[in-house]
């Protein structure tokens, strides 16, 4: 049902059976989103290009060396404060849950990560990371406690994080950081890569509209995902139709969620797409404008810099003799800017010896 507010019907289970109502094991296979290989390669080149760039400049180089360095260690306080903080599923801490997981990593192949519960404060998420060799996934209570009783809401937020694992978009990241200063590139490699893992997500629900549901609990929360429209949220993605909204979802780094449930339910548009040339060309030459301006008075400033530096060269040469720099022979002036031819030398001739 289409018009219907929430699209019901997934399983439902409780924690604690949640290692016996995982029971299929059947191997499960994703086609990354179209883009994702693509921007990986010439995010890879870029980040490349640009850390040779880097590495022929001293204080470019040192000053990303102390970034990264930063960062790193910003990383290593993140990753302390989840082991310490943090609760560690395993076979003896929420068995049911860990084995859930594992029973999904099986599925799509990987490795069994590090898998911790931390609580959020209400925000509602989960994300993968990793230091050296060691991979974690960290689900967020809240999302927990929001996806309930609804196995498919659940196993579509832990195979989304797996699918960042298994992608590997944790692995190089280092190479390609230096291409995310690159406008645009940086965000639309990261969508792709979200289209990728909703995907994963999807490959085991029991049906996409239930993927959708996952979608629609970050949208609205638990209390009021039920009475979500989900045509009329998908119909939201229209509104995105104009040149600014158009800009300013090409430098998000995520793809709005009204495409995403569209994407994996595509019947839920109740309107054929529309024609998008108009507001995509319009974005387009904003952008253009946008890069334009700081690029010609860029110009503008190297070129008079360039002028005055040649003005001042040739001016200096002219009043080089009247300084006392110039060649120490030169012809006297008359003040009045005539030079004096110098006499000849009536001097004698040296005697021979």
């Amino acid at each position: 049902m289409l018009g219907a507010p929430f699209l019901h019907g997934a399983k439902t289970m409780t924690f604690a059976d949640a290692a016996t109502v995982s029971s299929d094991m059947t191997p499960v296979r994703v086609k990354p989103w179209g883009s994702e290989i693509p921007l990986k390669i010439v995010m890879s080149l870029m980040g490349l290009l640009l850390w040779a760039a880097i590495a022929i400049s001293i204080f470019p180089l040192v000053y990303a060396l102390f970034i990264a360095v930063i960062l790193f260690f910003s990383h290593v306080v993140l990753i302390a404060h989840i082991r310490g903080s943090a609760v560690k599923l395993g076979p003896d801490q929420m068995p049911g849950l860990y084995q859930r997981v594992v029973a999904l990593c099986g599925r799509f192949g990987t490795k069994v990560p590090d898998i911790y519960l931390m609580q959020s404060n209400g925000v509602l998420n989960a994300f993968a990371t990793k230091l050296g060799s060691r991979r974690f996934i960290v689900l967020h209570s809240d999302i927990l406690a929001a996806c309930g009783s609804d196995t498919d809401a659940l196993d579509f937020v832990i195979a989304h994080e797996i699918g960042h694992l298994d992608r590997g978009h944790l692995s190089w990241r280092w190479l390609r950081a230096p291409a995310y200063i690159v406008p645009f590139l940086g965000a639309a490699y990261s969508r792709a890569c979200e289209h990728t893992c909703d995907r994963y997500g999807a490959a085991v629900c029991s049906a996409p509209q239930h993927a959708a549901n996952a979608l629609a609990l970050l949208a609205a929360s638990k209390t009021y995902a039920p009475a979500v429209n989900m045509q009329a949220f998908v119909g939201q993605e229209e509104t995105l139709e104009t040149s600014l909204m158009k800009i300013g979802c090409w430098l998000s780094f995520y793809p709005s969620l009204a495409r995403r449930v569209r994407v994996l339910v595509p019947d839920l548009r109740a309107t054929p797409p529309r024609s998008h040339i108009v507001p995509t060309v319009g974005a387009l030459l904003i952008v253009l404008l946008w890069a334009a301006v700081p690029a010609a008075l860029i110009y503008g400033a190297v070129e008079y810099f360039y002028k005055e530096q040649e003005r001042f060269s040739q001016a200096g040469i002219m009043l080089a003799p009247d300084a006392g720099m110039g060649d120490q022979d030169a012809a006297p002036d008359n003040g009045d800017g005539v030079q004096i031819p110098a006499a000849p030398d009536q001097s004698p001739p040296a005697s021979k010896p």
